[in-house]
């Protein structure tokens, strides 16, 4: 839903086998057989991000079905909207699991694949919160901020000289797609 649907319809679009991880498999397999129905090979999975062993199966089953993975796109997030005296030690560590460690967990098992073959992108949804910081969005605002450093060469030892860096884009551009989400 969202931007990941709208990422993986656009990918789809462009001929990219597209495999859709979600929390829920119903979610991940009604995304899924919609970009099937448009003649896209597609996978559907569930998983929680924050568990590096599922994470591991996820790889797996996409690379034996849909082939390896050239471009990642780490969407998951978790917001949590309380005031930081108010938020649990286990309310901090999931949204820090979910949305910091989990693309790192994706990350470091798809780039090796990726400076092998000598080609791949991995996409790190973020948003303005990062630079701006909201209002009882302690954990949040905390993620995204660091979440902006785990980019490119720098981090990312195999990425070549010419891997992209930090982008911007306009939330509302995403707006028609989203919105039929």
């Amino acid at each position: 839903r969202g931007i990941g649907q709208a990422v993986a319809e656009q990918l789809a679009g462009a001929g990219a086998a597209v495999a859709v991880v979600s929390t829920t498999e119903p979610g991940s397999l009604a995304v899924a057989e919609s970009l099937r129905a448009r003649g896209a090979r597609t996978l559907g999975l569930a998983a929680d991000v924050a568990d590096g062993h599922a994470l591991d199966e996820v790889v797996a089953r996409v690379e034996r079905g849909l082939g390896p993975v050239d471009i990642l796109v780490n969407d998951a997030g978790v917001a949590l909207r309380r005031p930081m005296a108010e938020m649990t030690d286990a309310d901090w560590d999931r949204v820090l699991s979910v949305n910091l460690s989990g693309p790192f967990y994706l990350s470091r098992r798809c780039v090796p694949g990726m400076a092998e073959r000598r080609w791949g992108r991995v996409v790190n949804v973020s948003s303005i919160s990062g630079r701006l910081g909201t209002a009882g969005m302690t954990a949040y605002y905390t993620f995204r901020l660091y979440f902006r450093v785990f980019e490119g060469p720098e981090v990312v030892p195999a990425a070549p000289a010419h891997a992209h860096g930090h982008g911007t884009a306009d939330p509302h551009a995403h707006a028609a797609a989203s919105d039929s989400a």
